[in-house]
């Protein structure tokens, strides 16, 4: 996460990281058949050993929220349209596949609430394609990257750091039984998350991607004030002040989870099978803290914003970004610290004060 200032919310190790989490409750997909638990457990072992990047897809295109999928009038959400010796054929669409322009397979799972009617079961599936398959698309939307920019040092995160967005079409896609996880079983789908543990694990490399975010954010602000020596006034402190505050809280909280790590709690059994423990939960905890926090600033909407505004007020009238050249991005990875010059920051003052 250092290396992108975790300013790169979907870097492979977030689908790994949720894969883990299922793969260590596998049996959970057995319960109706116990193959598709083998197949966690398989498919885990592959994109393991083989260092496979994964993208995902959760939710169906939004055309009528007010009815269930399986009652739409436009039948444009992907769906089993027949099984065969070999595997299952999906038609239809799905929203959003993110990092879909880099990965080497998407990951198809269930996400909203399914009715446990014969309706509904051709919606209620989870499996695993590679993004070459025969019949799979993506349509990406247009990049944020600045086409016109003289150096990618104008735009040093977005020129970086875009992952693309896509909306995914099955046109007719086979997909192989040992790569099936769920099949025509909405009541599987229905709180699968919570069943399988897997949102400690997830919110786990959420809190690592946001502390390395809060560190960058927290360095700039320092680097900017202490440039200037804007440094020396007391109302300048108390925002850097709340930049190391904000950035130890999410340290502390990060710290905490892993220390108090466990085995899940499946059915009364600690753990089952589980083939890793689970960080503790601390974020509903952490949450409701902050929440109630006297300091309006420290509640938990605010702490991003902050984190922005305090950065944004400390280099107004002082910052640019620099340069638009190739030798003048050479000139500024020899002369500025690592974690500006990772991100182009560069800023008016010498060198020694940052």
């Amino acid at each position: 996460m250092d290396a992108t200032c975790g300013m790169f919310g979907r870097s492979p190790d977030f689908m790994n990281i949720f894969f883990t989490g299922f793969a260590s409750a596998a049996d959970e997909f057995g319960k109706t058949d116990k193959r598709f638990a083998e197949n966690v457990r398989t498919y885990h072992a592959h994109i393991r050993e083989h260092d496979i990047c994964l993208t995902h897809t959760l939710v169906n295109p939004q055309v009528d929220r007010s009815r269930p999928v399986e009652k739409q009038d436009k039948d444009l959400a992907a769906k089993i349209v027949k099984e065969t010796d070999a595997g299952i054929v999906v038609r239809g669409a799905r929203m959003v596949s993110t990092l879909c322009a880099y990965a080497d397979d998407l990951l198809v799972l269930p996400s909203t609430y399914l009715a446990n009617s014969k309706e509904a079961e051709p919606y209620a599936f989870g499996f695993s394609v590679p993004v070459n398959a025969v019949g799979l698309r993506f349509i990406c939307r247009p990049s944020v990257v600045h086409q016109n920019a003289a150096s990618v040092m104008d735009f040093p995160l977005s020129a970086r750091f875009d992952e693309t967005d896509a909306m995914v079409i099955f046109d007719d896609v086979l997909v192989p039984w040992e790569r099936v996880f769920i099949h025509r079983d909405p009541e599987l789908c229905n709180g699968l998350y919570n069943r399988t543990g897997i949102m400690p694990q997830i919110m786990h490399q959420f809190a690592t991607k946001n502390l390395a975010k809060a560190e960058f954010m927290m360095g700039l602000g320092f680097a900017i004030a202490k440039s200037t020596n804007i440094d020396q006034h007391l109302h300048v402190l108390g925002m850097l002040s709340e930049l190391i505050q904000f950035t130890e809280f999410s340290r502390a909280c990060l710290r905490a989870s892993e220390g108090d790590a466990a085995p899940p709690l499946r059915g009364g059994d600690p753990g089952g099978n589980a083939a890793v423990d689970h960080p503790d939960d601390v974020s509903e905890n952490v949450r409701e803290d902050v929440r109630d926090h006297p300091a309006p600033r420290c509640r938990r909407p605010c702490r991003r914003a902050l984190l922005c505004r305090a950065c944004r007020i400390c280099g107004e009238g002082c910052c640019y970004v620099f340069p638009g050249s190739k030798r003048g991005c050479r000139d500024a990875d020899q002369t500025f610290p690592i974690g500006l010059r990772r991100c182009g920051i560069i800023l008016l003052g010498p060198a020694t004060a940052l």
